[in-house]
Order: C-alpha cells, then structure tokens, then sequence
C-alpha cells in the first residue's frame, strides 16, 4: 500500500504517465513527497553527474525559510532575509532583489544584468530561472528555479507560498542555449503541479491501525513531520556545507561540552555542594584556553581550586576526557582541514580503537569518548532544531522513552504516531504508563502521503489523513459509543472478587509508570503493583535519588496498592536509553556485566538507594509481602552476585519485614538455565516483551503481540509456568501481551500463573477471565493449544470466538483488542 513507485531511469517529461510516479499504489503523495520527486526529476533534466546538489526554499514576505529539512547555505527555520556580506548567502540576497524587479514584467526572453548573471521568466509567469555564479565557492554556478506556488489546504491561491529549487553545477548551466532543457523543467513542474492538485483533492486518507487507540477522546491536530538525517544524507553533504565556518564547530563544541558536563554535574554524591550553572560557566570558558595547552591539567587545577573537600580525578574523570577531546578536535582545525573532515577523522579513529578492544573496562572508556564525539557531530550537522508547534501530532521514526517525556513536559502536543515501530517498544510502555497516545505498527513510509500541517486524527482503529470536520465528527461519535462500552465493564468490575482461570487462583495486578502516573486521579483496579519500574521514576527525576527519597514514593505507591509491591531494579540497554552514567550500554550486556566489572560506582551505589528504601519500607509494614526482582538474568550466578552484593547485606541490616529476591526470565540464557534460578530464586517473573524478542530473533521494537502467539513463544512461556509450579515458586507474567484480555486468557490456560499489566486493562481482563471461568470454557483453550499447527492469528481468533455469545464482551475485544498482522 505504501510502496512508492519511482523511476531510476531518466523518463521523457512530455509523457502523461509521469504522474504515476506521483503516487502510491492507492494514494497520491503528500506535498513534500511530491516536491522531493519532483526534484529529483529535474536534476534528471540534466547529464547525470551534472547537478551537484539540490535544495528547497519559499521566499516570503519575510524573507527565506527551508521547505524541507536538509542542510542548507542558508540554515534558517523560521524567516528572514539572506544577508549580502555574507558569502554563503550573497546568491539568495541577489535573487531576491532581481526576481521583485522583473518579475510580471519581461516573459519568455533572457536578461542579462550583470557579468554571468541571467534572469528569465516564462509566458505564464509560473517558472523564473536565474543563472548566477558563486561567491562563496568560486567556479561553482548556482540555478534558482521558481516553480509556482505551493498548494496548501484551506490557504487561497494568492497566498500559496512559492516554491524555489537551487542547483548546483561546477560548469555553466547555459540554459539560454539549451532551451529544451528549459521547456522540460517546465513540463516536469506542469506535471508535478497536476500532482499537488490531485493529492489535495483526493479526500480523507483512512489507514486501518495495526494498534489500536481508544482513550476518553480523538487525537487530533496538525500534522508534525520529524525530519531524521539519513546516512545517506550525511553522505551526500555538500562541498558548501563541509566547509562551512570554523565557529560553527567551535559552537558545537561548546555546546555539548555544556551539555555533558551538566549531566554529570547532576550525578555528583551528595556530599559535594556545588552552583551547578556557575561551574557549568567556568567550565566553559575553559574550552578556548585548552587548545594550546594540556587540558586535562588546565581542568584538574580548576577543579582541585573549585572542588577544594572533593576528589575531582575521580568525580570529574568523564569531564576530563571530554575536554581532552575538545582540545584535540579544536587544535586539528589548524592543519587545514575542514571542520567536517576534523570531526570525522577523529571519530574513525576511535571507531577503529573500539573494534580492536577486548577488555570491557579500556573498551567502556573509549566507548565514551566515541559517543562525545558523535554528539558534536550531530549538533554540528543539525544546527538550529525545529520547535513543534501547540496541537502538533507528531510522526517521527525510532521515537525514544526521552522524547516522549519531552512531549509530555511541551504540554501542548496531544499524541504521536511512532512509525516504524510497536507495542512492546519501551516508548511505547512508556507512554501508555504515562497515559501519553501514541500509535505503533505503521511503516515508516507511511510518512510519504502525510504533508505538514495536514489535519490527522485518530481513534480506535483509524487514523485519518486530511480529516475533514465531519470526519472528526464521525470519531467523536464512535469515541463516545466505545467510552460507553468501556464504563459498563468497569461498572462491573470486583475489585475484592477472588479471580479463577480453569479452577486456579489468580492475581491481576498493575504495571507501575512511575509516581507522576500513580498522582493522578484515574480509579487503581489493582491492590498489588507487579512490576515497579526503576529506571521510569530516574527518567522523571533525571538525578539519581537518595533512599529516602524513593521511600517516600514507595509509601505513596503502598497507599494505593496495599496487597504489595514487585520491585525490578535497574533495567537499561537494549531499545532503553541511558539513564544514569551508562553511555555504552551494548544490546548484548547485561546490567549485571557493567555493575560487576566497572569501576564506576554511580549504579552500583543507586542500586543499593533503591533497595535500602524497600528494606525500609518492609520494615515499616511487617505483615505486606514484598518482592525484589533483577531483570535479564543469563545465571544462577548472576542471581547470587546480586544477592551476596546487594540483598544479604541489606538483609542484615534490616532483618524485619518480608522481602523476597527473584529474577525475571526474559533471556534464552535464563530459560536454559532455569532449573538452576528457580532453585535460587523465591519467585519468577517471565518479562514477556524481552523473551519474545529472545525467542524470535528480532529486535524488540519490531516484535509484537502476534509475535507472542508464537508456537515457540508460547512452549516457552508455558514451560518457565510448569517448572515453577512443580517447585511451587510464585510465577507472574509482564509485558504487553498480559494486558490483552484474548491473550491473558491463553497465558492463564498454560498454568497458574499471576498477570501484571497496565491499569486501565485490568476490568477488561477480569471480564472475559469471569466469563470463560463461568461458561468452563478454559479447558477449549486447553484444546487449542495443544494443536501446535495452529497459527498465532488462527489460536487468536480461535479464542475470541469463545465470546461470541457475550455480545458486549464480544463488541469491546473485536473493537479493541483485535490483531491486525
């Protein structure tokens, strides 16, 4: 559906059939798609090789502005006009100033105004050229083509904005003697107008969701394009970009020199008191004065005169190294490199470093310079970032835990749409924890039907491109029966009831976001809380917290869940961000090889916070049972690191209270030695968005709740449940697939097992558990499963079937909870 159909070989303008490049295999392309292929196709005008490279701008009355986010001479976001001293943007200064003059004026004719400077505007006056030759790169020649007006959504045509493409050549463009080289510029902008028109007359575009969204209401808003630097971007750099001034590097430099050294500012032990901002400033101005001097020495006085009770050659090692870098990165500009070719070199330096490095402690320390390194780069390369804009639905690639956080404090962004991505993503988990919207499962190339500032929204099943209002009152609509539905099950849902699956005892409990999430005034369906996630109350805190300050929090969760508390301790790496000190977290490590091989005691010693409040707490309620789980576990040894390091001294210090340590099983390495844990172990928790990702080879991004249908999944999952069972350790399953009542049904049917899930699915679980346990029709899914040539799909549906007679029940899983593939 989505598969844009693009011709690599130069097409012959003057044929009709090139608008079928214009759209998609049912839709036509949004507006700046259509502008990027329209591009492309006039480059193509040329020899290949000729066009050196290609951007887009509008000229209002404000000045200039980028129309699609690249690099650019002139890096601006917001309008303003191109300065004339400034070599870079001399050509922009002069365009604008001839093309005022002439334009409506003298039509199909060339004009000669200054030595290499043409102007010439077509009979319509829809396409102007002007030839003009570089300043900033003599022997460069530069071709601005005015290609008419942009068609926008409810903005009258005179107010269309209009549509500038510069060329880049290293001869002569001469399209005065090549006029059929002019008459197909202007075809392939005929063409590509006839586009614009019919994609904005084509209506609402409706996808069918993947993922399902229901909340109180519909998403709606402008649409919001993320733009991400491809590495094919970053390839394709200009000349005049690479070589721009030497201060924008020294900028960037500062910049995240600022912005590292504040992070760890912000980690420093309790017993150094600092004015963050004012070292923050002093630090700074030490980046000028390191590069002709040594700057771990010139740093280390400052720090030894600043810090005078501290010991700054262990707090502020990482600081040194960064400014080491900083000297070397500076200093190299003067061996007449470019500032691109300086970064770049150092970071294929170290890149070559890293991949030669076998002990893990020289390899973290090497891995934290290569990460500084790449950080300049990219606020080298990006320069000025775009501000989203109040009511903006976002779409955006590989959309992190951190963004979401960062359009949830912007106050003013209703939802996003993460293309690319899925329900077991840790953005997601994070968003649906913070009650932030946000869609899954679409494909990234869904982006190209969307244009800026289109009307979206989306509910339920749907998401619409170029909502009309009457569209949008259609979901209202529809959003207002399904709240109806949802409020009857929670109406009916038992609270104190005592829960059974195939005559079993069985605990729904909550997935814990954080403390933000438990403050607000949503009913709790759960007295105990499964999974109390660590690393999420580090996000919202960005510092590391003291014991006291997590038994603060632990007594607020307590209060609205007094059956009991699973604690996880910190859980990072993978499709997890850093959170605190671990910049080279590897997919491939687990938390347990950094803690137990680094010399950096930041995690260690947050760790032994975390768990001390909950010895605190125990000690406090004597009589609630409480569990401390370690997530990733590969060993037994593993399990008894953390507990002679961590839990037996904790233990000791605080004997009172019932504290159990458990493990969660969510590696091939943990299912292979699982005997060995449970033996270990007083409970299992089977974390199922990792263990699927484990079992199915994937990335855990890319997997999904079909994914946990798997036959493989499943037989997993299932004998994780019967050897815990035999051993008689308490066993519960977290993670996505829990949280879906069809699902749930089909984990319960495995064994006695217990659920921890988001707290909005709880009454909607509960429900079809009731209702299966009342009809005994658990021992029919029993049945299914032991037909292993049944798809996932095929046992889901099989299973949803088993509702049919409930005709709300069926309404509200079909509704929200069917699996699109």
């Amino acid at each position: 559906m989505f598969n844009k159909i693009l011709s690599e070989s130069k097409i012959d303008l003057n044929q009709g059939s090139l608008l079928e490049i214009y759209r998609g295999e049912k839709y036509y392309f949004s507006t700046d798609t259509i502008l990027n292929i329209e591009t492309d196709q006039i480059c193509k005008v040329f020899n290949p090789g000729f066009v050196r490279s290609s951007e887009r701008y509008t000229l209002g009355r404000g000045g200039w502005r980028n129309f699609i986010t690249r690099l650019h001479t002139m890096n601006v976001q917001t309008r303003r006009d191109a300065d004339p001293e400034k070599p870079e943007e001399y050509a922009f200064s002069k365009f604008a100033e001839i093309d005022a003059k002439y334009k409506n004026t003298i039509r199909g004719q060339w004009i000669y105004l200054e030595e290499n400077i043409r102007w010439y505007q077509s009979l319509d006056s829809e396409v102007r050229f002007l030839e003009i030759p570089s300043k900033l790169n003599p022997g460069q020649h530069l071709l601005f083509i005015v290609l008419g007006g942009i068609p926008q959504q409810g903005v009258p045509r005179s107010e269309w904005e209009e549509s500038i493409l510069l060329l880049r050549a290293d001869k002569p463009f001469d399209l005065e003697a090549n006029s059929d080289l002019r008459q197909k510029i202007e075809d392939a902008r005929k063409i590509a107008y006839q586009a614009y028109n019919d994609s904005l007359n084509q209506g609402v575009i409706e996808i069918n969701l993947p993922k399902a969204y229901f909340g109180e209401r519909v998403i709606s808003g402008k649409a919001w394009i993320e733009s991400e630097l491809t590495q094919e971007d970053i390839e394709n750099i200009p000349d005049h970009i690479k070589q721009r001034a030497v201060e924008h590097l020294q900028q960037a430099v500062k910049d995240s020199f600022r912005y590292y050294c504040r992070q760890q500012l912000l980690h420093l032990p309790d017993n150094v008191q600092i004015d963050v901002e004012d070292c923050l400033a002093k630090l700074l101005d030490t980046v000028g004065s390191t590069v002709s001097t040594d700057a771990g020495s010139v740093l280390l006085q400052y720090l030894t005169d600043y810090l005078k009770e501290a010991e700054p050659s262990r707090v502020f090692a990482e600081i040194l190294v960064f400014a080491d870098l900083n000297s070397k990165l500076l200093t190299k500009l003067s061996d007449n490199k470019t500032p691109w070719e300086t970064i770049n070199t150092l970071i294929q330096e170290y890149e070559n470093r890293i991949a030669k490095i076998t002990d893990t402690k020289i390899k973290d320390a090497v891995g934290i310079a290569l990460n500084y390194l790449r950080f300049i780069r990219r606020t080298f390369v990006y320069g000025e970032e775009q501000q989203i804009r109040n009511g903006s639905v976002v779409f955006g690639q590989d959309i992190s835990s951190t963004q979401i956080y960062n359009y949830i404090d912007h106050g003013a962004i209703p939802g996003a749409v993460a293309l690319g991505s899925s329900d077991q993503a840790h953005a997601y988990i994070v968003a649906e924890g913070l009650d932030f919207p946000l869609l899954v499962g679409l494909p990234p190339s869904l982006v190209q039907y969307i244009s800026r500032g289109a009307q979206v929204a989306f509910y339920g099943g749907k998401l619409l491109i170029n909502a009309a209002p009457e569209c949008l009152a259609d979901l209202e609509t529809e959003a207002k029966r399904s709240n109806s539905l949802s409020e009857y099950f929670i109406q009916q849902f038992q609270k104190e009831a005592k829960l059974t699956a195939a005559g079993r005892p069985v605990k729904l409990k909550e997935n814990a976001a954080s403390s933000k999430s438990q403050q607000t005034d949503q009913q709790n369906y759960a007295d105990n809380i499964g999974l109390f996630r660590m690393e999420f109350e580090l996000s919202d805190h960005k510092r590391i917290l003291n014991s006291q300050e997590w038994l603060e929090i632990f007594r607020a969760a307590l209060a609205k869940h007094p059956g009991g508390i699973t604690f996880r301790t910190l859980d990072e790496g993978r499709d997890k961000e850093p959170i605190i000190d671990l910049p080279t977290m590897l997919p491939d490590r687990s938390l347990y090889e950094y803690i137990s091989r680094s010399e950096n005691q930041t995690v260690r010693n947050a760790q032994i916070e975390y768990m001390r409040a909950i010895f605190m707490l125990a000690a406090e309620h004597p009589e609630t049972q409480f569990e401390i789980i370690y997530p990733m576990i590969w060993s037994r040894d593993e399990l008894n690191y953390y507990h002679s390091t961590f839990f037996a001294p904790l233990k000791k210090e605080f004997p009172q209270g019932q504290v159990q340590e458990g493990a969660m099983i969510e590696t091939h390495g943990a299912v292979a030695s699982l005997e060995a844990i449970l033996d270990a172990a007083a409970c299992v928790s089977i974390g199922s968005n990792d263990l699927t990702a484990s079992v199915r080879g994937k990335k855990r991004p890319e997997v999904s709740n079909l994914d946990g249908l798997h036959s493989g999944v499943l037989d997993t999952i299932s004998k994780i449940i019967q050897a815990a069972n035999a051993k008689e350790k308490p066993v519960e399953i977290c993670g996505e697939i829990a949280g879906n009542p069809v699902i749930a049904c089909i984990l319960l049917a495995l064994g006695r097992v217990d659920l921890s899930m988001n707290n909005e699915s709880i009454p909607f679980v509960q429900a079809a558990v009731r209702y299966l346990e009342r009809k005994n029709l658990f021992p029919k899914i029993t049945e299914m499963l032991a037909h292993s040539k049944m798809s996932g799909l095929e046992l889901y549906n099989s299973v949803l079937e088993l509702f049919r007679d409930d005709i709300h029940l069926y309404k509200l899983l079909t509704d929200r909870y069917s699996l699109n593939p």
